[in-house]
């Protein structure tokens, strides 16, 4: 069964390979070449505010210059890899079984339809998430050689660490082959696939805040925490017994940035009883957890995909 799988899905394996071979060629010269620069220019001086003053400026511009438009690519190629697998691996894997009606062959064997789903999804769902998971570490070890100082939470960031590269494959894949087995035509599936994939990975993206419990800092008026901590949306105004203050001040407030001097604006807040602001944080520190959480859930997603995918099965075929 397998061999007959080889044989079937050869060309797209292949593709794997040498994507993988290219990467594994390109991406640690670019390292090495990023390092080295980075090691020239001294960067290592210019790390956080210290960067926008003094000489650090020409040399990070020097850098950014250089170096911006692969780190761009890096990061957006990661990103956008679970979606092209999704849509020209997974969308594919049933629809043009169907289509083409070779499936027919298939059903009428001594295998059930569930073992010949799970043998296609096995033949390419193993090969992109080891293909996901090598890209991942060659570019986030291009992204570390380079100095890349971006908050886990950023998005560019969060989506490219940890579980999310492996689960955004698995999930893609699982509802390309769905979408496949609901369309029965490979163009629709693939067109769906990465409507829908990228339509579930944004809409999780802004669900972030609310999957884990949040905590809230007390900064100084008009303040923001710079540690990278994902910020919910939710901000105001302490009195100086630490009570949030009521609407009606905070409309007030707003209003003292409009009606008084900037030298006064300070003034205007403490008559109106603003004492320090507040702002409800996901800390940087819960990153880990909230990577687990995103990942169990489109496993969960991944899993739902692959039983309707056999029921579809079952019932239309």
């Amino acid at each position: 069964m397998f061999w007959l799988m080889w044989r079937r899905y050869r060309p797209q394996l292949i593709v794997l390979a040498s994507l993988l071979v290219l990467g594994g060629l390109v991406l640690p010269l670019l390292t090495s070449l990023v390092a080295e620069d980075f090691r020239t220019l001294h960067l290592d001086q210019c790390a956080g505010q210290a960067q926008y003053i003094g000489p650090c400026v020409q040399r990070v511009q020097a850098f950014s210059a250089t170096w911006n438009f692969w780190l761009e690519a890096a990061r957006i190629g990661l990103l956008t890899l679970p979606v092209l697998l999704g849509m020209f691996l997974g969308a594919p894997l049933v629809a043009r079984e169907l289509e083409q009606g070779t499936h027919v062959l298939g059903f009428t064997q001594s295998i059930s339809r569930t073992r010949w789903l799970l043998t296609r999804l096995a033949v390419i769902l193993l090969p992109s998430l080891l293909l996901t998971v090598a890209a991942q570490w060659l570019v986030l070890r291009f992204l570390l050689a380079a100095g890349d100082d971006r908050g886990p939470y950023y998005w560019t960031r969060f989506g490219i660490s940890d579980l999310a590269p492996a689960s955004y494959t698995l999930f893609a894949i699982l509802l390309g082959t769905f979408a496949g087995a609901l369309l029965r035509r490979t163009l629709p599936a693939m067109v769906v696939s990465l409507t829908a994939t990228v339509a579930a990975r944004v809409t999780l993206d802004a669900l972030h805040p609310f999957l884990l419990p949040r905590r809230r800092l007390v900064t100084e008026l008009g303040g923001w925490p710079a540690d990278g901590s994902l910020m919910t949306g939710v901000r105001g105004y302490l009195d100086a017994q630490g009570q949030v203050l009521p609407q009606e001040a905070v409309t007030a407030l707003h209003d003292c940035r409009q009606a008084a001097p900037s030298t006064d604006q300070w003034a205007c807040w403490h008559e109106h009883g603003a004492v320090h602001g507040f702002v409800d944080v996901i800390p940087v520190a819960e990153a880990g957890t909230l990577h687990l959480v995103e990942a169990s859930i489109f496993a969960g997603l991944a899993v739902l995909l692959f039983l309707g995918t056999i029921g579809l099965l079952r019932r239309k075929v």
